[in-house]
């Protein structure tokens, strides 16, 4: 897809984090004319049972899923030759400055596209209404699979598609 001069790219298969064995790669690279941003996704839950204490404050679980992010994914994507920024969005709706940085920038090309039929804000609320399905469908899932315990000890933490 291509927003004026801004490419993505959905789970750059070529592109890997830690050692090629482990086929851990971005969801998804984003590429314009200054720089490429690699995107990786994480939904927390932060009234799962392990974020007790930490989800008493707003986005402090989304904040340390991206800290998380950033120490275990940052080297790998200056190797590759981009900046990371982690997509952490709280299972219950809130999502990271990072994450909204990220969406405002992807509105921003949308909004100097004289193509676009739509206002900034528009693209924007599309934007966060189909993630936020995205979300919801993710944890319906889990739900109807009955995979409580696999959440659990993954801390609620999952990962999209």
């Amino acid at each position: 897809k291509t927003i004026l001069s801004l490419k993505t790219f959905f789970n750059p298969k070529k592109i890997f984090f830690g050692n090629r064995e482990d086929r851990k790669h971005p969801d998804v690279r984003l590429t314009d004319q200054l720089e490429t941003l690699f995107g990786d996704v994480v939904v927390c839950h932060s009234a799962a049972p392990s974020n007790v204490r930490t989800g008493q404050r707003p986005l402090a679980v989304a904040a340390s899923a991206a800290r998380a992010k950033h120490v275990k994914y940052d080297a790998d994507a200056r190797a590759a030759g981009g900046k990371l920024v982690p997509i952490a969005i709280e299972a219950l709706g809130g999502w990271h400055q990072e994450a909204v940085g990220l969406l405002n920038r992807m509105v921003a090309f949308a909004a100097a596209n004289p193509r676009c039929v739509w206002a900034p804000r528009e693209v924007r609320a599309r934007c966060l209404a189909r993630v936020s399905i995205e979300v919801q469908r993710g944890l319906a899932t889990l739900a109807q699979r009955g995979d409580r315990s696999a959440a659990a000890r993954a801390g609620y933490h999952l990962h999209m598609p």
